[in-house]
């Protein structure tokens, strides 16, 4: 008990001489220094806060910003009429235009089916030569003989055809027939250029020559039979 009553003397001792310390001119003097230095930089903090809150505050409400956001909501208008004056326009536009083409339909119709005689025979004319074409009866075929080489173990047979011919003059009269339908929307048949027409059908008399190569079959040596037999055949 004693050791416990004596440090509780020392404890109210040091407390009374820190008591004692802290009302010192010293320490007093750097309590005020200490907080003369605080209250100085709470103050420069405090400017410093209120300076950046005005700047803030000023770029918020910046003329130039302000200008902007005004011609961007002019351009947005503007947008908006040219849009709605655009649309409007591809309306009339399309209703526009499906009335013209149904209008030039109507017209080449009517030119179509009231058409000059004349060009309805031209038609019919250069129909029936496709036809006489496509049948092939002006087709012809002519031998023109060949050789054997029996070295190189080939034969070459050569013709002549007029199938190109025909092929020219077919091509010309598909030409000619849609030359005619496109006369149809003139206002009068051109007589003259019919008739140019029908003059200027390529002639299929007109043959082209051509060599047939084949190999020989050498394997197979004709007997006299074969040889006779042959020669029957082709006398009679």
């Amino acid at each position: 008990m004693k050791l416990l009553h004596q440090h509780d003397e020392q404890v109210s001792e040091l407390q009374e001489t820190i008591a004692e310390l802290e009302q010192s001119p010293a320490i007093q003097a750097f309590k005020q220094e200490k907080e003369a230095i605080r209250l100085a930089q709470r103050k420069e903090t405090a400017a410093r806060l209120q300076e950046l809150e005005t700047e803030l505050t000023t770029a918020a409400h910046s003329d130039a910003l302000g200008e902007l956001e005004s011609e961007l909501k002019d351009l947005d208008a503007r947008r908006k009429r040219v849009a709605n004056e655009l649309n409007k326009g591809r309306v009339a536009l399309k209703y526009r235009t499906f009335s013209l083409e149904a209008r030039i339909a109507k017209a080449r119709s009517e030119l179509f089916e009231s058409c000059d005689k004349q060009i309805i025979e031209a038609i019919q004319f250069f129909n029936d030569q496709i036809d006489t074409l496509r049948k092939g009866e002006t087709a012809s075929t002519r031998r023109m003989g060949g050789e054997r080489n029996l070295f190189s173990e080939k034969k070459i047979s050569r013709i002549e055809n007029n199938q190109p011919a025909i092929l020219s003059a077919l091509k010309y009269c598909q030409r000619a027939l849609q030359e005619l339908e496109l006369m149809k929307l003139s206002p009068e048949a051109d007589t003259g250029r019919i008739e140019e027409l029908k003059a200027a059908i390529p002639s299929t008399d007109t043959f082209t020559a051509f060599e047939i190569e084949k190999g020989l079959n050498l394997d197979h040596v004709p007997t006299h039979q074969d040889q006779t037999g042959g020669l029957f055949k082709r006398l009679r």
